[in-house]
């Protein structure tokens, strides 16, 4: 550690003396370096790495508020007052056994925690029930909590100063103390004022009201999913939330429909309290619904529908939308007949030959999930990596035909795919011709890429090549 932040550390260390947060210890079986983290405001933070303690504690399973649901549960109040604990863990005792296991080394010697320190495992938990407990008749009334973070709400300006004084009595009482001191400043109430103004500007996000039927509007595109959940009063359209999130890895690959349906299934997460509570209606031109409600469902959009069968999901033909907000925030992609030529196809081949039979396997995938097996039977001598060849130059053929203009290869062949690659030499006459057939035939698509994968990532193609080249006749 430098000399400027052993000596950060050694003024901090004599704070936290001095406000009775530590004490020195002379051994410890928990000991622990110090790391330094420069704060925004410049200045340095003393944090502990207590990873290895965490592995030897039991999850506090004490459940954290869901922020959306304190969001809703503030509005339509008329004044909101906003309040934050001053080292609000610092404020609970540690059980004095434990406190050796918060020990920690610095220059100056060792020291361990007799408050609860910021970092540990459960330490928002225990926090969270201690102001459940201290506003237990409070909150959800008057009171919001979480976490050190306090909000009063009120609805009328003569319970103003009562409602205050109930949540100052309480926190008195448990010697609990503010962040620090308020002070009016020009520049402050500016910044407040202009704040106000942008809240009361339209369009504001509405509170729906009990059992009121909800709609939710669907959007995606390539990379992202959007959806939004709207109600409506008359003729006129009010959002309630915006949800969405950038697609990841294999969603990047979904089809449409599965996109969609991802959408949906992302809002009932998010959103989870307007769907427990509310009607969903869907409005969306696609077919989700014939897609979600299909019995014989597999993979992914079965887990899907299973997780979304448990509300009360209706869907409609989607209409015109009359909130300027909403056409700009909807931007549904219109269906290209040529999305599939335009994204990889995936294709799997396998060869297999022996001294009584010889076949070929052929799995060929769309990026809409539609795939194409097929097996071919060789009714002439031929050696394995001769197969192998055969059946890639039969995968090529029938991408082909089904119109597939980038295509990823994968082949548990060792030869053909460094032959092809050009990592190998192909010597034999015979297996020559086979590489400048598929040159040939590479040379018709946009892009071909070929890869080894092991056998057992091959597997589907396998079982195909040994049943074509076991089939009689």
């Amino acid at each position: 550690m430098s000399r400027e932040r052993a000596e950060e550390v050694a003024r901090q260390m004599a704070s936290l003396l001095e406000a009775g947060f530590i004490r020195e210890l002379d051994y410890s079986t928990w000991p622990l370096n110090v790391v330094l983290v420069k704060k925004h405001s410049s200045k340095w933070r003393i944090c502990v790495d207590y990873s290895d303690l965490h592995k030897a504690c039991p999850k506090d399973c004490f459940p954290l508020p869901n922020i959306y649901a304190l969001v809703d549960a503030a509005v339509g109040y008329r004044y909101l007052s906003f309040m934050d604990a001053y080292s609000g863990y610092n404020q609970i005792l540690m059980h004095r056994p434990d406190e050796d296991k918060t020990a920690f080394i610095t220059p100056g010697g060792t020291f361990c925690y007799k408050v609860m320190p910021f970092g540990l495992k459960n330490a928002g938990a225990t926090y969270q029930r201690l102001m459940n407990k201290i506003f237990r008749d409070l909150v959800g009334k008057t009171v919001e909590v979480y976490v050190d973070d306090i909000l009063a709400k009120t609805t009328r300006p003569d319970d103003l100063l009562n409602d205050l004084a109930n949540v100052f009595a309480s926190l008195r009482q448990h010697e609990l103390r503010q962040q620090k001191p308020y002070h009016s400043l020009t520049a402050c109430e500016e910044a407040f004022r202009h704040f106000k103004e942008i809240l009361a500007t339209p369009p504001v996000l509405g509170k729906p009201k009990a059992e009121e039927l909800l709609y939710l509007y669907l959007a995606i595109t390539g990379e992202a999913l959007a959806a939004i959940l709207v109600r409506e009063e008359g003729r006129a359209q009010q959002p309630v939330y915006f949800v969405s999130r950038a697609l990841q890895g294999a969603e990047l690959r979904y089809s449409k429909l599965e996109k969609l349906a991802l959408a949906l299934l992302t809002s009932s997460r998010r959103l989870k309290q307007y769907f427990q509570g509310h009607q969903i209606v869907v409005r969306t031109d696609q077919g989700i619904r014939q897609v979600l409600q299909k019995p014989d469902l597999v993979g992914r959009m079965m887990t899907w529908s299973i997780d979304l069968s448990q509300y009360d999901i209706r869907y409609e033909p989607r209409q015109a939308i009359k909130a300027q907000a909403m056409a700009d925030f909807l931007v549904e992609v219109t269906w290209d007949p040529t999305e599939e030529t335009d994204t990889r196809w995936k294709l799997h081949v396998d060869g297999a030959s022996n001294q009584m039979s010889r076949g070929a396997g052929i799995i060929l995938e769309s990026p809409a999930g539609l795939v194409y097996e097929q097996s071919i039977k060789f009714e002439f001598p031929i050696s394995n990596n001769q197969a192998e060849y055969e059946a890639l130059i039969g995968g090529l053929a029938l991408a082909m035909e089904v119109g597939a203009t980038r295509l990823e290869i994968c082949s548990d062949s060792q030869v053909v795919t460094s032959q092809v690659n050009g990592s190998y030499q192909a010597r034999d006459s015979l297996l020559q011709k086979y590489l400048e057939k598929v040159k040939d035939l590479s040379q018709k698509f946009e892009e071909v890429t070929i890869h080894h994968v092991p056998r057992e990532r091959n597997t589907r193609a396998d079982i195909l090549s040994k049943l074509a080249s076991t089939k009689p006749g």
